[in-house]
């Protein structure tokens, strides 16, 4: 991946590992591996879920820093996608949930590779009109489109290139470069994006999510889908085809 980067554009200055996934069925909490909707192996002691959200950004970012180490000092950024997720959680996406509170953990505990050049910072954006949302139907449930509104992409995209390009945002996102820069931007920051609105996440006593584009509002909707699963006989167990191949 980084020979490839390297001669496309010579020296890497940028990592951003964004992949995600929103608690597929493949990979999920309510569908354990061996049931039939599940991709996860029953013996694999693993989830891709987490591997994709969590394993996948971590590691990037050790092979990121390592690549940065070998060239000539100057700033570098690292750039990781949490979730106001991290904050307020929902039962129906407990493995995601989790992943993005490791993720924001993970962001401030090595902050201080600042020392050596490289910031590392994470956007936690709210509900985003992405087809993470609009194509998933039990995802789609979540939200009341009589009320909830939707953060635009290019909402946190502006906030993702302050984070690179920055050392102050306003948090009036229309305004990022000309409004008041009440934001201070640094190497562990995490920056919530609602709609028109970057917020700081402290690490302690922090309010939460709030205001438009947050969080859904029909998630307690969903959560009382996901229990009626556990209603249903055998909930969990492995069927015989997966039991015996995996």
């Amino acid at each position: 991946m980084f020979e490839r980067a390297e001669q496309e554009f010579g020296e890497i200055d940028i990592v951003c590992p964004g992949a995600g996934v929103y608690e597929s069925s493949f990979s999920s909490f309510w569908y354990p591996p061996g049931t039939p909707q599940s991709k996860d192996a029953l013996h694999g002691g693993r989830y891709a879920s987490i591997d994709i959200n969590l394993v996948h950004p971590i590691r990037t970012t050790q092979l990121a820093l390592s690549r940065f180490l070998r060239y000539e000092k100057k700033p570098r950024t690292i750039l990781i996608i949490s979730s106001t997720n991290a904050q307020d959680t929902c039962l129906s996406t407990a493995i995601y949930d989790a992943t993005k509170h490791a993720i924001s953990g993970f962001v401030r505990a090595i902050a201080k590779i600042d020392q050596v050049g490289v910031r590392i910072a994470a956007v936690a954006p709210g509900i985003i009109k992405t087809p993470l949302f609009m194509e998933s139907p039990d995802k789609l449930a979540m939200i009341d489109t009589s009320k909830d509104v939707l953060v635009e992409p290019s909402e946190v995209a502006s906030v993702m290139v302050a984070l690179i390009e920055r050392d102050s945002i306003c948090s009036t996102i229309d305004q990022a470069r000309t409004g008041p820069q009440d934001i201070e931007i640094k190497s562990g920051s995490i920056i919530e994006v609602t709609k028109n609105r970057a917020r700081v996440v402290n690490t302690y006593h922090d309010p939460g999510p709030s205001g438009a584009g947050a969080v859904g509002s029909n998630f307690a909707t969903s959560e009382y889908t996901t229990l009626a699963l556990l209603l249903a006989p055998g909930w969990g167990e492995p069927s015989v085809k997966a039991s015996s191949n995996l």
